[in-house]
């Protein structure tokens, strides 16, 4: 079967049963912590019922930062079993957090890219192969700030001075992601190219192969091919056509996605468009890529310009989609839509989140190419800026990140097993 969506088993366990104090799924005992009767039992029946899922949050203890936060990235940097949170500050610089055994955070870890204010975005990779989670970081500035950072992660805390990367002037590089797209072992990075300035290349993205020396160091970028306006909104990489070699797929913010189709070998031809996204204009903005069914990755589309999300897919070339409406809060007017991928219910399926800057929507996949629109929202104080997946407490479940309107950020603990 071609089709990117299929029938399939959900993996969900079996022979679900709680109480006030604890919750006995397939023998393993979790316990409550902290819900009422009511939803801890729901917690639970939700394991062999996913229809019926409501996700339950519960926000802990804010964590102020020195300035505001404008983007984030979760990952287990000091190998402990449970998550930290790298967050640009807005000031050319990276505070990490770590998480600590009491459920609290250290103070902030302050890596500078030496630039000044720059609008930072960081991801993860171990770009060096000694098992630590190093951290990657574009510039978008445009003008001279066009770089990519690179923080080696040392292991006790501590990270190395920055390795940099130029691109081209005129060019803002944003977003970075990070993977093996030529399938040599070491995770390389891609970038977005927006131009900002007539030097730029007549590119959209932008190749950083990792040379694989083991010190972390990128090579020369390489360029693929502009389509539509030229100005990206998002870009992500996965398997979206099945073939066992990483993709790309990027958001032109007018009504396109294209997805870059890699031949095997690390190189990629013209983009496959897909340029009915509806209602129009619906100006794709954030991207989020996952196995959302058997074959492929698929990908879900925030739009920039109503309450919408779109899951699409090209297994066997062929684009499917299927639209999803999520609610607006009124009170914080037009969606700023920000997207992200956790199994929120445990039952093997990829499940999808979505933030309008005020609200956060989980979208349960039912494993056949349909979602669930799940509630109650998380609401961030005074609104939500950016939200990242992680386990923060290392119970194994996914727990929410969340930069929020006053500059600091909010850790939501999954509180279901």
């Amino acid at each position: 079967m071609c089709s990117l969506y299929q029938t399939s088993s959900t993996g969900t366990s079996t022979g679900a049963a709680a109480d006030a104090g604890s919750c006995t799924i397939d023998g393993q005992t979790f316990p409550n912590r902290g819900l009422n009767p009511a939803d801890f039992a729901q917690c639970c029946n939700a394991k062999t019922s996913p229809t019926a899922w409501l996700p339950l949050f519960s926000r802990a203890a804010i964590v102020p930062m020195q300035i505001g936060g404008n983007d984030e990235v979760s990952a287990d940097f000091d190998s402990d079993g449970r998550d930290d949170v790298a967050i640009a500050d807005g000031n050319g610089n990276v505070e990490v957090f770590f998480s600590e055994s009491d459920g609290g955070w250290t103070s902030p870890l302050v890596l500078s890219t030496g630039e000044g204010p720059l609008p930072l975005r960081p991801v993860t990779g171990d770009l060096n192969g000694d098992g630590l989670q190093d951290l990657v970081v574009s510039s978008g500035a445009g003008g001279g700030g066009n770089w990519v950072f690179v923080f080696l992660n040392q292991g006790n805390h501590q990270f190395a001075p920055a390795l940099s990367f130029p691109s081209p002037d005129g060019c803002r590089l944003d977003p970075v992601r990070v993977g093996d797209y030529d399938g040599d072992g070491w995770p390389d990075v891609v970038v977005g190219l927006a131009r900002v300035g007539e030097s730029c290349p007549d590119g959209q993205v932008g190749l950083f192969r990792n040379l694989g020396n083991g010190d972390g160091r990128l090579g020369a970028p390489a360029f693929l091919q502009s389509f539509g306006s030229g100005q990206n909104g998002d870009l992500r990489l996965g398997d979206f056509n099945g073939d066992g070699a990483l993709d790309i797929a990027v958001a032109d913010v007018t009504n396109t996605v294209g997805f870059f189709l890699n031949a095997g070998n690390g190189t990629f031809g013209a983009p496959t468009l897909n340029t009915a996204l509806a209602p129009a204009p619906f100006q794709p903005y954030d991207l989020a890529a996952a196995r959302f069914s058997p074959g492929a990755d698929g990908l879900a589309v925030s739009s920039g310009s109503s309450s919408t999300v779109v899951v699409l897919g090209i297994a066997c070339q062929a684009l499917t989609k299927a639209g999803v409406s999520i609610g607006v809060s009124a009170s914080y007017g037009p969606p700023t839509p920000m997207s992200g991928v956790l199994d929120v219910n445990g039952d093997g399926l990829p499940d999808a989140f979505f933030s309008n800057g005020g609200n956060t929507d989980i979208l349960i996949n039912q494993g056949n190419g349909t979602f669930l629109l799940a509630s109650p929202a998380i609401v961030g104080q005074g609104g939500i800026q950016m939200i990242t997946v992680g386990d923060l407490n290392g119970d194994g479940a996914p727990d929410l990140a969340v930069i929020d309107d006053s500059g600091n950020w909010e850790p939501w603990l999954n509180n279901c097993p």
